[in-house]
């Protein structure tokens, strides 16, 4: 999956589906909301961001982590923590 060309339809199929965190003993993000806007005429590509809910137990601050998933294969996200919400980390990434 390239990060540079990346759209949130490439993400649609995968809504509410789990990706591997490198740093948990098979502990997941999964994917629950993708939040699109309009492109600007000078702007490549939409502007998107992706928000993960975490397994419980997960909660890592900020940072850049390897993820994998069947569909994409392994890319690296940096992940912003956003706070708990019934008791699960959620966490947004941020396409620009």
């Amino acid at each position: 999956m390239d990060l540079a060309t990346v759209t949130a339809a490439d993400f649609e199929p995968l809504l509410h589906q789990a990706f591997a965190l490198d740093e948990s003993d098979g502990a997941a993000l999964t994917l629950v909301e993708i939040d699109s806007r309009a492109a600007d005429g000078n702007d490549a590509r939409s502007a998107f961001t992706l928000i993960f809910r975490a397994a419980e137990g997960i909660d890592s601050p900020q940072g850049i982590f390897q993820l994998s998933h069947a569909h994409t294969g392994e890319f690296e996200l940096f992940l912003v923590p956003l706070g708990l919400e019934g008791g699960h980390m959620m966490y947004q990434a941020v396409f620009a």
